[in-house]
């Protein structure tokens, strides 16, 4: 819930005599601000909402919550992200309901939608108790398989895709349960500096591979940088070009209305140039690697689009902010800008090596709109890395049990693979064609 979202962090104290309530424009509207307030399912998170608003500087003095949390202080930061959501919710509060269409059916009333959705939104719970032995151990559940309750047309679309996303993951999932053993003779494990030599030897014979890690591990971003650098000199004559979720495209104007329906991004006439050394700032993530990149001379091209981004602040609560709708699009902007440069690469070089580093959501074959599954006539190979143990986002955790020695955790580095004729199809029921997995200190 966006009042919950909005008040992440704060310490609820006691509760004040009356809340507060802090002048707010006419645009937005004192009785919206008040309804929130006095909403009886809101009433646990009222006092959090004003213990809030107390510990802001000035927040009585201001006009608007966007204002608020423009004002200098900790908790003003932490908040000014959720301003814009703000502002639409309480938008919405004073806007009278519009019939809503979902395919065939419509919905002439806001109690009518709001049980609609909440009966979608229990049919997905119900198949994942229903059919999955332990649904919390679903790769990616809480981003990628989740429902949505929130009250509007849609989420009840979403949870439509959703019911049918978590449908396809089951008949993978069933699919490693039907082979011999549950698959675990196919899959191989090499140690240390061999399974290094070993993985190198089977990428510089590809020509698209993804690297999806577990984000925050500095382990993991040494290994893709020795990774790569051992790719660059077993390969002295071919190009390898890096596309990455850690740097951003170029910024381009935002749509003033339908912005998140209507943004589109085509990618195609822009001149996406390569990321240089200068470009580098203090907080850029994976910095050191990208820095080790550049000097070995391997191409890098940002895929993050800032402007979609923002986009998905502004207009989408918590709930959806992070979710297949946002990854899938996210993805599809990044297939644009891969397909763009691809194409324009392979006309000066038809050999070249590309690679895309980003998060397990967004290169992993269980991931619903995944980055390989949109470039299908590439061959793509999919090498997961993770810190300490084999990440959980894959089908094993849920087959093969989150007790199986597979998910040990490592002191050594340990490299599974698929390997016999059927090691793509395993692959891809799986997640992964490698699993580097990295001890950490």
């Amino acid at each position: 819930m966006l009042v919950g979202a909005l008040c992440a962090g704060a310490v609820a104290g006691p509760a004040a005599a009356q809340p507060l309530v802090p002048k707010i424009s006419a645009k937005i509207g004192q009785a919206a601000w008040e309804r929130v307030l006095a909403a009886p399912a809101e009433q646990a998170a009222r006092e959090q909402l004003s213990a809030a608003w107390r510990r802001v500087p000035a927040a009585g003095r201001v006009t608007t919550p966007a204002q608020v949390f423009s004002q200098p202080g900790p908790h003003a930061l932490q908040a000014k992200k959720t301003a814009p959501a703000w502002l639409k919710h309480f938008k919405n509060l004073t806007t009278p309901f519009q019939p809503a269409r979902v395919g065939k059916q419509i919905y002439s009333s806001k109690k009518e939608l709001k049980r609609a959705v909440e009966q979608s939104y229990s049919r997905v719970l119900r198949f994942q108790e229903k059919n999955f032995k332990r649904p919390e151990d679903i790769p990616f559940r809480t981003i990628l398989y989740k429902p949505f309750n929130q009250q509007d047309a849609a989420a009840l679309s979403r949870n439509k895709t959703a019911l049918r996303l978590n449908q396809r993951l089951l008949a993978r999932l069933e699919g490693l349960e039907r082979w011999p053993d549950k698959g675990r003779g196919e899959l191989g494990a090499l140690y240390s500096s061999e399974a290094i030599s070993f993985l190198v030897s089977r990428l510089q014979k590809e020509k698209f591979i993804m690297l999806g890690e577990r984000h925050e591990s500095p382990a993991v971003q040494q290994m893709v940088g020795r990774l790569l650098v051992q790719l660059k000199r077993a390969l002295p004559k071919r190009r390898i070009v890096l596309f990455s979720e850690f740097i951003d495209l170029p910024p381009i104007e935002k749509p003033d209305e339908n912005a998140l329906y209507g943004y589109y991004r085509r990618v195609q006439g822009e001149n996406i140039a390569p990321f240089r050394m200068q470009q580098m700032t203090e907080d850029q993530y994976a910095g050191e690697l990208f820095f080790q990149l550049l000097q070995e001379n391997i191409e890098i091209y940002p895929l993050e689009d800032p402007v979609q981004n923002q986009i998905f602040e502004e207009e989408l609560d918590s709930q959806m902010e992070l979710s297949f709708f946002t990854v899938s699009a996210r993805n599809k902007t990044w297939a644009r800008v891969i397909e763009s440069k691809m194409a324009e690469i392979r006309r000066e070089d038809p050999e070249a090596l590309f690679v895309v580093y980003a998060g397990i959501g967004h290169t992993s074959w269980l991931s619903p709109v995944a980055i390989p599954k949109l470039f299908a006539n590439e061959h793509t190979v999919v090498v997961e890395l993770s810190a300490r143990s084999l990440s959980r986002f894959n089908a094993l955790y849920p087959v093969w049990g989150k007790d199986d020695s597979v998910f040990r955790r490592r002191s050594f580095i340990t490299l599974l693979h698929w390997r016999g004729q059927y090691a793509r199809t395993l692959a891809k029921q799986t997640g992964f064609d490698y699993a580097v997995i990295v001890p950490e200190k």
